[in-house]
């Protein structure tokens, strides 16, 4: 009997959502819209809504969108970030030529609490782990990778805050990535790079906007599963803060622990040790204790809608005995 491997992350549609869509594109196509039209505007208006922004500018994915806002934005100098991060964050920087500083991380949120002054220093690249919102003290300009974050209704957006629409986030698009501001001159100017250089395509806004619709759902669906994996697996550090639970990661008392529970789960079910950090394949001398532990003991766990929840709990005990 073939065993059915739980996946890290899965895309949640059902029938009649897939007919929509399918039905949709084909009538945008048939009007002649392919890219950055009648339904890219759409779902920039709904999501700069649900965002609490301004001005929300679509384009072709959340990477790209990090090095619109930054480029577009004019700054000049080095950029601060965390490498307790994905790669596009810090390919984002080096991209637009600027620089980057790594700082550590805390324990709790696992992003920079406060991003000081310093020689040289621009701005920062500041980073919403997991989907989890935090508003770091900052002496210099601030943009947000928000690359998980969609739902969260915004406090502040610094310069830019930037989503992603990527197959294993909580609304994918296909693919996709939303760049927000309530700054109307750095907003003009987004969208004129947007229109060169990475216009979102017709069926990516149509399928985010059909996810979209069950959006409320899906972030029940992550609390409630956040909640329970908390409950049930007491012996592992959970993510601290509020956010929208798009990854759901804890930490393990040993790098050992992690590696065993990862080796024996790997016929059973997909987890991730997000993340590895960028700072680690470069020739530099970093001090990021925080960051380095963090990377060692983390597990992130399959938490997509409609997920066996009993069944993951289940395989980590199993692997820990």
């Amino acid at each position: 009997m073939s065993i059915v491997k739980i996946p890290f992350a899965r895309s949640y549609f059902t029938e009649a959502m897939i007919k929509n869509v399918t039905e949709e594109i084909g009538d945008a196509y048939r009007r002649g819209e392919m890219s950055n039209g009648e339904s890219v505007r759409k779902l920039e208006e709904r999501v700069a809504h649900i965002s609490g922004a301004d001005y929300g500018v679509a384009c072709g994915c959340c990477s790209i969108g990090l090095q619109i806002a930054i480029g577009a934005s004019g700054v000049q100098g080095t950029g601060i970030t965390q490498s307790f991060t994905w790669d596009s964050t810090v390919i984002a920087i080096n991209a637009v030529e600027t620089g980057v500083h790594y700082l550590d991380i805390d324990y709790d949120r696992w992003t920079i609490k406060s991003f000081p002054a310093m020689p040289k220093a621009a701005y920062a690249l500041a980073v919403d782990t997991f989907g989890m919102e935090f508003q770091p003290e900052s002496r210099i300009p601030v943009f947000f990778d928000r690359a998980h974050s969609l739902g969260v209704k915004f406090r502040k957006l610094g310069m830019a805050s930037v989503l992603s629409f990527s197959p294993s986030k909580i609304c994918p698009g296909g693919e996709g990535g939303m760049i927000l501001t309530n700054k109307e001159r750095y907003a003009e100017a987004y969208v004129n790079a947007r229109n060169i250089i990475s216009r979102m395509s017709t069926a990516n806004a149509l399928t985010a906007l059909e996810q979209l619709k069950v959006l409320p759902d899906l972030l029940d669906w992550k609390r409630e599963t956040y909640a329970y994996y908390k409950q049930r697996l007491p012996e592992f550090k959970f993510q601290q803060g509020e956010g929208n639970h798009q990854v759901i990661g804890c930490l393990a008392d040993t790098n050992a622990l992690r590696d065993r529970i990862m080796e024996r789960t790997a016929d059973h079910m997909e987890l991730k040790a997000y993340y590895k950090p960028p700072h680690l394949r470069t020739n530099g001398t970093w001090n990021l204790p925080v960051t380095e532990d963090v990377a060692a003991r983390i597990i992130c766990l399959p938490s997509w809608y409609g997920v066996d929840r009993d069944r993951v709990v289940e395989l980590i005990r199993e692997a820990m005995e």
